[in-house]
């Protein structure tokens, strides 16, 4: 009994060797078979994509491994089909997250625009608001809206019809003051009993209208012509040191030079060793005579400033010109 028990035993363990070295070299030696047939269980051996040696594969194999690895064949394309479709499906998913994502960008930027287009038109509401309280005292209707129209449309004719008045207004002025000057300027001179006074138009019937162009004359040479005709005045008298010879000198780029500056504004710079020259120049020597065609407003500060010793006896400024051609030009002293 016990013998045939050891045997079993040793039978099993050279089964069990046998089933595993067939199920490794199965793959290497199609002579070699089992006794006790094909193994129910799968070899984890049997997926021919772990052979390094495809070429070995297709020849070891058996006609029931080749339906095997169809079926492998078949499950690798599932999976990759099975990949495929997951792979799709994940970047479907992150196309549709992306969408997502900028479908919520645009909602919040078209949030953000309308909420500052509200506020704009709050603000412009606002405005328009108060402009029409501080003009009519608060909101308007239709109707008011209307009569704000009317009232402007009024207004208008109000206007018009006041810029029509001023005008005839004016051109009637202008009208009376012609006439008065025509009646003033053009009537014969009188003295103070109120008797005429003869002159070289009496007698003519033109005379009036000859009055009014000698009036004009007058008016344009009491603006062009020298102030006086007779610049200088006569030589000193008997007793008084009348100097033998004049010295007429302009003021303005020879005895002194304006400058003006943002500063300082208008100042006369002297010409040197000026004090010097006068006191060689100055009376009883010559007679000295500033002749400029600065005013006197202008001119007599600045030849005080410099002649304190009154060493210059006349001083002629812009009144005693000749207006000519837009300059002021200096005659000769008579």
């Amino acid at each position: 009994m016990s013998i045939s028990l050891q045997f079993c035993r040793k039978s099993a363990v050279l089964l069990s060797q046998l089933n595993t070295n067939v199920r490794v070299l199965r793959y290497s030696s199609d002579g070699f078979k089992s006794i006790l047939g094909e193994p129910t269980v799968q070899s984890p051996f049997a997926n021919p994509l772990r052979n390094r040696d495809p070429s070995t594969l297709s020849i070891t194999l058996t006609p029931s491994l080749d339906s095997q690895t169809i079926q492998l064949s078949a499950d690798e394309q599932k999976f990759e089909t099975l990949e495929e479709a997951t792979k799709n499906i994940v970047n479907s998913a992150l196309e549709d997250q992306k969408k997502i994502e900028k479908a919520a960008i645009l909602a919040e930027t078209m949030k953000q625009f309308q909420s500052e287009k509200a506020e704009k038109v709050v603000q412009t509401a606002a405005a328009s608001t108060s402009s029409s309280s501080n003009s009519d005292g608060g909101g308007f209707t239709i109707d008011e809206e209307s009569a704000r129209e009317a009232e402007k449309e009024k207004r208008r004719l109000r206007l018009e019809r006041n810029t029509r008045i001023g005008g005839y207004v004016l051109m009637g002025s202008t009208v009376v003051g012609f006439i008065f000057f025509c009646g003033y300027y053009g009537r014969a001179p009188r003295d103070e009993q109120g008797n005429v006074i003869g002159d070289e138009f009496m007698g003519s019937y033109l005379a009036p209208f000859y009055r009014i162009l000698n009036s004009f004359k007058l008016w344009r040479d009491y603006v062009v012509e020298p102030a006086r005709e007779k610049l200088l005045p006569d030589p000193l008298p008997a007793g008084y040191l009348q100097p033998k010879y004049t010295i007429i000198i302009e003021m303005k780029n020879v005895l002194v030079h304006p400058e003006w500056t943002y500063k300082t504004g208008y100042r006369f710079a002297k010409r040197p060793a000026l004090e010097y020259f006068l006191d060689v120049v100055g009376y009883p020597n010559f007679e000295v005579v500033i002749y400029t065609s600065e005013s006197m407003m202008t001119g007599g500060p600045v030849v005080e400033s410099f002649d304190p010793k009154q060493r210059i006896m006349y001083k002629l400024f812009r009144d005693c010109t000749k207006y000519m051609h837009g300059h002021h030009v200096k005659v000769k002293a008579s």
